[in-house]
C-alpha cells in the first residue's frame, strides 16, 4: 500500500509538469497576465526598449522565445531580443524570429528577457513575444506596443558605427575598446539583473575607450552602444577579480 501511495504522489507530481509553470514578470516583480501589452515611447531614430523576467514555477526546462509582429507601421525598422547575456540577430521588423533553446531555471531567471526595437522612422509597431517549452504544452505571452515619435527635423544619415571587441575579456581592473561613430553616443552596461551599472559618454571625435572595472563584481554584463542614425551594438562583458 505504501509503496502504492508513493507511486501515486510522484506521478502528481510529474503530471504537474504538463500545466502552466510559465509567466512573465515585470521589473517591479508583478506577473502579467497572458496577452497583457508593455509600452516603449520614444523618439525616431533611437532604440526603444523594454525588459522584463521569466518565472518557471516548477522545474528547470528548456524553452524558446517566438517573437511575431502583429501591427507594423514603420518601414525598414528592426528589433532584437537578449536573453541575459546572450542577444540574438536583428530582424526585419516584418519578419518573425524564433530563438535558439535556452533553460529557464526554476524560479525567477535573474538574467532579464530584452526587448529592443530599432526606429529608424516614426511610427507604431506591436510585437508579440511568447515563452514557449519545446513540447508546446506550456508558454506565456504577452505584446509590447514601440511608439516612435517624429523628430520633427530631417531624418538622421545613416551612422558608420563599428566597435571593436572588448580587451582584455575577461576583464579584472580594465577593459578598453576602438570604435567609431559619425554621431556622439553612450555606452550602457547592464547586469544580469538588466540594471544599468554603468553609462558613458561616447564621443566622434574620439576613438578609444578605457573603463575602470574594479568596482564591478564579477560576472557577466551587456555592453550596449547607441549612437543616433544608426542600429545597436551589443558587447558581451565577462568581469573575473
Amino acid at each position: 500500500m505504501k509503496k502504492i501511495l508513493l507511486l501515486v504522489i510522484a506521478f502528481l507530481g510529474l503530471s504537474t509538469i504538463g500545466f502552466s509553470q510559465l509567466s512573465i514578470q515585470d521589473t517591479s516583480g508583478a506577473t502579467l497576465p497572458n496577452g497583457d501589452t508593455l509600452y516603449a515611447s520614444g523618439i525616431a531614430g533611437y532604440q526603444l526598449s523594454t525588459h522584463v523576467f521569466i518565472y518557471n514555477g516548477i522545474v528547470p526546462i528548456s524553452v524558446e522565445a517566438i517573437c511575431v509582429p502583429t501591427s507594423i507601421a514603420c518601414n525598414g525598422c528592426t528589433y532584437s531580443i537578449c536573453v541575459g547575456p546572450t542577444c540574438y540577430k536583428t530582424v526585419a521588423v516584418n519578419t518573425g524570429f524564433t530563438s535558439p533553446t535556452f533553460t529557464a531555471p526554476k524560479g525567477k531567471d535573474t538574467n532579464a528577457f530584452f526587448q529592443d526595437y530599432n526606429a529608424v522612422n516614426a511610427g507604431t509597431t506591436v510585437i508579440m513575444y511568447e515563452i514557449k517549452n519545446k513540447t508546446g504544452t506550456d508558454s506565456t505571452w504577452f505584446f509590447v506596443k514601440f511608439v516612435a515619435s517624429p523628430t520633427g527635423v530631417p531624418t538622421i544619415a545613416a551612422n558608420n558605427l563599428k566597435m571593436s571587441s572588448l580587451y582584455p575579456n575577461p576583464a579584472n581592473s580594465t577593459v578598453s575598446f576602438t570604435y567609431h561613430t559619425d554621431y556622439s553616443g553612450t555606452m550602457s552596461i547592464y547586469n544580469s539583473l538588466g540594471q544599468i551599472v554603468k553609462t558613458i559618454n561616447l564621443s566622434s571625435t574620439k576613438e578609444s575607450m578605457s573603463l575602470d572595472t574594479s568596482d564591478m563584481p564579477s560576472g557577466v554584463y551587456i555592453c550596449r552602444l547607441q549612437t543616433a542614425g544608426a542600429n545597436v551594438a551589443f558587447r558581451r562583458l565577462v568581469v573575473s577579480h
